[in-house]
């Protein structure tokens, strides 16, 4: 990647109209908001609401900054039906955002509109989640880059404060979220730096633009954890999960626990009943968990120590484990897994869905390409399928100049997410690489059009089509 991203063609005002792709997005978004409303949510979104609604103290289970900000609207109206809404909302904007670097408005507009409704989409985009908002909001980071590539300089920074923002937005939507938004922020590096590098060479401008984005990525991150707890977030120690799924793993396959004494005594036979590659809950969920969550801070301590002499005595089964676990993730060995949140989870805050025979058609709908009962996905939700597409993608865009190499980088992102998933995952579930199949989606269709674009002959201009001498042309550019 140069340290520059070269500006795409700049289009004129009124070049093409945005009512009716307005109209597509809008009548899409109300038909999901719709089937779904107020959202289906899982015991993970109703902990989220009881927090919003200051009825739980805000921890840092999933993420404090979203959560406080909704809490900030709670009072005022902001209830989950509203939420629903902005995460449709949000993920369309940035779907039609990042399909502009090769189709019409309106050709963006319907490209975001079947991506939406497909059945590897739909599900978890009407579900109240953490993954549904990280990648909505990587999403409009990478628009809003390709948007700062059609408007004039004052639109362009405006822009790109909006990616800085989005991104640090998306950094805190999830703990593993910093491996893809390390991109945005190389992007953003590399347009700030440009001017200040023009001349140097390739290499130069583009490890300058490479430790500046992570740098920037670090410092967000320092910035976010920082503040959590100036603030009093509440330490709810999730990364307590991960310690007990490797070191449940890795005992197993060493045949001997090497779990502290004085959290897990059991034997081995009950740890394996308990746990297993694909979940951990049965062993710290429930009243017969043989390690019920949350433990107190130095049993967390403890688990700490034990897990890192674990990875550094054993590398090759903690590396095994790490492999297996991804490999199942990836829908290679085993299916996907749960692949949408059927409604509303039990619960007393009075939550249920507004239109059941709409919602009965959603779920119908997708229920057509599961495996079974429950929830397993088929053959449309395979995951390697479209981190393999993301691959193509990549390879595809990332040498074009312009906006189809940041779409490039949005393909490249779901690569580097993997990094977060492989080691940090705690249990094998379709939503944590639902983004890849998003990206997957969205990059293939880029880069088709882009390769039909350049195969086609241009179109032979009449002398009314002709352009205008540059004095003559207009001085307004398109804003969108």
């Amino acid at each position: 990647m140069t340290s520059t991203l070269p500006q795409a063609p700049r289009r004129r005002l009124g070049t093409d109209r945005l009512g009716p792709p307005a109209a597509v997005i809008g009548v899409v978004s109300a038909l999901i908001c719709l089937a779904f409303w107020p959202g289906h949510m899982s015991s993970d979104t109703l902990l989220m609401i009881s927090q919003a609604a200051g009825d739980a103290p805000i921890s840092d289970q999933h993420s404090p900054l979203l959560i406080w900000l909704w809490s900030l609207g709670w009072p005022i109206g902001l209830r989950p039906g509203a939420i629903l809404v902005l995460q449709v909302g949000v993920f369309m904007v940035g779907a039609y955002l990042v399909a502009r670097a090769a189709f019409s408005r309106l050709g963006s507009a319907v490209a975001a509109s079947l991506i939406a409704i497909s059945p590897p989409v739909l599900g978890y985009l009407g579900t109240l989640s953490r993954d549904a908002w990280f990648i909505g909001l990587l999403l409009v980071c990478f628009g809003l880059l390709i948007r700062a590539l059609r408007v004039d300089a004052v639109q362009a920074k405006r822009s790109l404060v909006l990616c800085a923002v989005a991104a640090v937005l998306c950094l805190a939507t999830r703990q593993n979220a910093a491996a893809a938004v390390f991109l945005v922020a190389v992007a953003l590096a590399a347009w700030v730096l440009g001017p200040r590098l023009a001349g140097r060479r390739p290499v130069v401008r583009a490890g300058a633009a490479l430790g500046a984005g992570l740098l920037a990525t670090v410092l967000a991150m320092g910035a976010l954890l920082g503040g959590a707890r100036l603030a009093g977030v509440e330490q709810a120690r999730p990364q307590q999960q991960l310690y007990i799924y490797d070191l449940a793993a890795i005992s197993l396959r060493q045949e001997r626990s090497l779990f502290p004494p004085d959290v897990y005594a059991g034997d081995l036979e009950t740890l394996a009943v308990q746990s297993s590659i694909d979940s951990p809950v049965p062993l710290i969920f429930g009243p017969d968990a043989g390690i019920p969550v949350p433990r107190p801070p130095d049993q967390v301590s403890e688990l700490g120590e034990a897990w890192r002499e674990a990875v550094v005595d054993h590398p090759r089964t903690y590396l095994g484990v790490r492999w297996d676990a991804w490999m199942h993730q990836l829908s290679i060995g085993a299916p996907p897994v749960f692949v949408f949140h059927p409604g509303i989870d039990s619960n007393e805050l009075g939550y249920e869905i507004a239109i059941p025979a709409l919602n009965e058609v959603a779920t119908d709908y997708l229920r057509l390409f599961v495996s079974n009962e429950f929830l397993d996905g088929g053959v449309v939700f395979t995951v390697w399928v479209y981190l393999l597409l993301c691959g193509v993608a990549a390879v595809i865009l990332l040498p074009r100049p312009g906006a189809p190499r940041i779409v490039g980088l949005l393909a490249l992102s779901a690569w580097t997410y993997q990094a977060g998933l492989f080691f940090g995952t705690m249990a094998t579930q379709y939503r944590f690489e639902y983004p890849v199949v998003v990206i997957g989606l969205l990059s293939t269709a880029v880069a088709v059009r882009v390769l039909v674009a350049e195969r086609s002959p241009p179109p032979e201009l009449s002398p009314a089509d002709e352009p205008s001498p540059p004095a003559a042309r207009p001085t307004a550019i398109a804003s969108g």
